[in-house]
């Protein structure tokens, strides 16, 4: 009688509650590599909240920026950015961090570039954080705290990799991104839950507990 029961609650989750396991309400993201090579392509991709059509990439790194670019989301919830090797071969060696931003409930970022390579909030225009005169690890810093704010729903995932030096490449200048619409995140927030799927979830649980207690009565 138990494995009867195990086995019928396995089938209702297919039947009754797909949209738990099909749609995920926050941002997700890989890399094709953490150790990037000077002049080898790099990819970041990833599956953005159901209601994304763009998330925003932030990378920063040695005299680097990539600053809130939009990376259109395609219908199955997939985004791809990519830098090819032309691209890779300018930066310098040294430690990037790569952040990606989805908006979320509301569709818009909270959080987006302001003036003079500064980043503003939606909820206080007269903020602003001037990244120029930051290390990149104390912008990445602060902008976690932006996103960690009550009246900021956007999510994020956090990635870091490595640009190694390439054969016959030294310490150049960096070049300007280029973004291509469509390996596990280092962190990630998850700050809201998936429209609709409450009730779907309560009565899941209420349909276990009756077969549960049924089945151990």
């Amino acid at each position: 009688m138990k494995m009867r029961t195990i086995l019928f609650l396995i089938l209702l989750t297919y039947l009754v509650c797909p949209g738990l396991a099909a749609d995920q309400p926050f941002v997700s993201a890989t890399m094709n590599t953490a150790q990037l090579t000077q002049g080898d392509p790099f990819l970041i991709n990833g599956t953005a909240s159901v209601n994304a059509s763009a998330v925003y990439l932030w990378i920063f790194g040695p005299s680097f920026q990539i600053m809130g670019v939009s990376v259109p989301v395609s219908s199955d919830q997939q985004f791809r950015f990519a830098m090819p090797g032309e691209m890779t071969r300018t930066l310098k060696p040294g430690q990037y961090y790569a952040i990606v931003q989805d908006p979320m409930a509301n569709g818009v970022p909270d959080v987006m570039v302001g003036d003079n390579s500064t980043i503003m909030i939606r909820s206080n225009a007269s903020y602003r954080l001037p990244v120029a005169s930051l290390s990149p690890d104390v912008v990445v810093d602060e902008l976690k705290t932006l996103f960690s704010q009550p009246e900021i729903d956007d999510s994020y995932t956090k990635l870091t990799f490595t640009v190694n030096a390439g054969a016959g490449l030294g310490p150049t200048a960096a070049g300007t991104p280029v973004a291509t619409p469509p390996v596990q995140p280092v962190e990630t927030t998850k700050k809201a839950t998936l429209p609709g799927t409450t009730g779907v979830l309560a009565a899941c649980i209420s349909v276990f507990l009756l077969f549960y207690r049924r089945d151990h009565s």
